[in-house]
């Protein structure tokens, strides 16, 4: 999460798909992929925007992430790729 973005955003991706409970796929979302969108938003922000326009089970994820810090703009990406409404 902290040097390797794009691994450590493949590794979330596949904890997503194992996870079994909604619970599980909350934690992942206030967890590690918030801190991961904190550290690297626009680095990865593409890549999570297509990740959630295929899976619907990662775009629920998603939604669990705070802003973290991140930038206007990216938060508002983050939003609108999670199904939340962009801030105006």
């Amino acid at each position: 999460v902290y040097d390797h973005p794009v691994a450590a955003l493949e590794i979330i991706r596949m904890a997503i798909a194992y996870s079994e409970t909604d619970w599980q796929v909350t934690l992942i979302g206030c967890g590690e992929l918030e801190s991961l969108l904190g550290r690297h938003d626009r680095k990865i922000i593409g890549a999570v925007e297509q990740m959630a326009r295929e899976s619907p089970k990662f775009r629920e994820c998603l939604a669990n992430v705070w802003r973290h810090g991140m930038p206007d703009d990216v938060w508002d990406r983050v939003l609108a790729a999670s199904g939340r409404k962009p801030t105006a």
